[in-house]
């Protein structure tokens, strides 16, 4: 990588800052579902569908976090046995889902939809690596909820891995070992779902799992 910002980034307005100055790493408005909510400067994502970040992951070792504002719970008598998000995320549906973690790029119906997980019983054209709120999760065999955090760790060189992180603590069985391709920051949410996307260090509520992960750099220019 080089050391100088590429003009592209610079004119693009997904990359912005509020302030000007250096782009931003943030999620895309070109790469969501027409169903999905945006607030692109609070990284606050609702609706129905998916979203992708406004540029892929170009570093060795990156880190973010996702907060869940709001994860609603189904009215009445349910069976509470977790199910999958793709089974379940049909609009209008009142219980609230979720998908975090990195996905290949996405375009059309793939983003009205929540995001592609290498663990769905159907073989997606497009492959994504996530948590998702209703599967219960080692060690304590919890789901995810209202209020918590997912810290997400990529690291591309030497031996290609997702690691996901659970209000600050490693969450067993979950890491993607030799991952390939070119990955995004992605989310999804249905259900009335919303989520808080965390690029910057300073919004972090937890650090990552080592010093050599960053905050997600935008892409550079070769020099």
């Amino acid at each position: 990588m080089g050391c100088c910002t590429s003009r592209s980034a610079l004119a693009n307005e997904d990359t912005m800052s509020p302030m000007g100055g250096a782009p931003k790493m943030s999620l895309s408005a070109r790469r969501k579902g027409p169903q999905v909510s945006l607030e692109k400067y609070t990284g606050r994502v609702s609706g129905h569908g998916a979203a992708l970040s406004s540029a892929s992951i170009d570093q060795d070792r990156s880190y973010w976090e996702v907060e869940i504002k709001s994860l609603p719970l189904p009215e009445g008598d349910v069976d509470e046995s977790p199910f999958s998000a793709a089974a379940g995320e049909a609009e209008g549906s009142n219980m609230g889902l979720c998908r975090i973690g990195v996905s290949e790029a996405l375009g059309g119906e793939m983003l009205e939809k929540h995001l592609p997980s290498v663990d769905d019983d159907v073989k997606a054209s497009k492959r994504g690596w996530v948590v998702e709120s209703c599967v219960l999760y080692a060690p304590a065999l919890q789901q995810l909820k209202q209020g918590d955090v997912v810290g997400i760790a990529v690291q591309l060189s030497d031996f290609p891995m997702v690691q996901f992180f659970l209000n600050g603590s490693h969450l067993n069985g979950c890491d993607v070992s030799r991952i390939s391709g070119t990955v995004f920051p992605a989310v999804s949410v249905s259900g009335g779902a919303e989520l808080l996307v965390h690029f910057d260090d300073e919004q972090w509520s937890h650090s990552p799992p080592s010093d050599k992960f960053q905050p997600i750099l935008m892409a550079q220019d070769m020099i």
